[in-house]
């Protein structure tokens, strides 16, 4: 599980860098499970968050 979470934030860090040309800077991060599905959210600086959806990170809202 823990795989698959950090596996989740580090496509939500790349699709990050992919939306913003500067560098991002994450404030925080939010991970919650509903369901048996988890569900991670990237929060940045700016107050721009990023969310991974059902725990697949190929998913997103």
């Amino acid at each position: 599980m823990r795989e698959a979470i950090l596996s989740t934030i580090s496509e939500l860090v790349n699709r990050a860098k992919l939306r913003h040309a500067l560098p991002t800077v994450f404030e925080c991060f939010e991970c919650s499970m509903t369901n048996g599905l988890f569900y991670v959210s990237l929060i940045t600086k700016m107050g721009i968050a990023f969310h991974s959806k059902g725990g697949l990170a190929a998913n997103w809202s």
